[in-house]
């Protein structure tokens, strides 16, 4: 490859990744690999998990129906396989089922908002337990992006130092280069 195609290779595998985003089941599909990746999926997931949470108490602390509350916060995640999961949860209890149960099937939440749904659901307080876990995932989130950036800030200063020395370098062979020739 020379140095015009790797560009252009980025450029079109950029294209490609988001004409597929502009069909639901694309999108979804990417979604749910995104959820997979291994430090990417994991903030999305924890992300997710305190949105909808949060979302959830917010609606029920002011009156409005499970139901309803479900709904809305279907609309407010963004991640679509996230999402369907939030639908499919209301759908169940549309049907007689709990809502722990309902998010039983939903993986891609962190496990902690089922248990706090059940245990919402139990002691009849849902609005609590729904805000101590987007409260802890809250903090989880803070905590895991700022090891990121803490892992990120040295990789970041040495390719820095790697392109400032490739300039450095650069420039001095070609000074030389004059230099000799001259």
């Amino acid at each position: 490859m020379n140095a015009l195609e790797i560009p252009l290779v980025g450029i079109a595998l950029v294209a490609v990744w988001w004409a597929i985003r502009l069909f639901d089941k694309g999108r979804e599909a990417q979604d749910a690999l995104l959820l997979k990746l291994p430090i990417a999926g994991k903030i999305l997931r924890v992300a997710g998990t305190a949105i909808f949470a949060r979302s959830v108490q917010i609606m029920a602390e002011s009156g409005v129906t499970l139901l309803d509350a479900l709904d809305t916060s279907a609309k407010i995640v963004t991640n679509l396989r996230l999402r369907r999961r939030v639908n499919e949860a209301r759908e169940k209890i549309v049907a007689g089922s709990s809502l722990a149960a309902s998010l039983e099937g939903a993986k891609e939440f962190m496990p902690m908002l089922r248990h706090m749904a059940a245990v919402g659901e139990v002691s009849g307080s849902l609005p609590s337990a729904f805000e101590e876990t987007a409260h802890f995932h809250e903090l989880i989130l803070a905590i895991t992006i700022k090891r990121l950036g803490i892992l990120v800030e040295p990789v970041m200063i040495v390719v820095t130092g790697v392109i400032v020395g490739f300039v450095y370098i650069a420039f001095f062979m070609a000074l030389f280069a004059i230099a000799t020739a001259g």
